[in-house]
C-alpha cells in the first residue's frame, strides 16, 4: 500500500509539474522570447495540443475524470517519443 501511495504521490507532483510547464509556454509565447531550441519544441503542434490538454485535464473539472486521464497518457506518450 505504500508503494502505491508514493506512485500517486509522484504522479499528482509530475501533473502539477506539466500542467504549470503549459503556463511557462503560454508567457512565452505572448512575451513574444525567442530561443532556437525552444522554439523548435512549440513548433510542434500535436506536443503543445497536449500539453494544453494536460493542463486542463490536471487543473480544470472534468465531468469524465476517466477519458480525460486517456489525454494524460497522450501527453506522456508524445512526451516519450520527443524524448524530453
Amino acid at each position: 500500500m505504500l508503494q502505491f501511495k508514493e506512485m500517486h504521490s509522484s504522479f499528482s507532483r509530475l501533473s502539477v509539474f506539466y500542467g504549470l510547464i503549459f503556463v511557462v509556454i503560454k508567457g512565452y509565447i505572448e512575451l513574444n522570447f525567442v530561443n532556437e531550441g525552444v522554439d523548435l519544441l512549440l513548433a510542434n503542434e500535436s506536443f503543445c495540443r497536449c500539453m494544453r490538454l494536460f493542463r486542463n485535464a490536471t487543473f480544470h473539472y472534468q465531468k469524465q475524470a476517466i477519458p480525460e486521464k486517456a489525454k494524460i497518457i497522450r501527453f506522456l506518450n508524445i512526451i516519450e517519443k520527443l524524448q524530453i
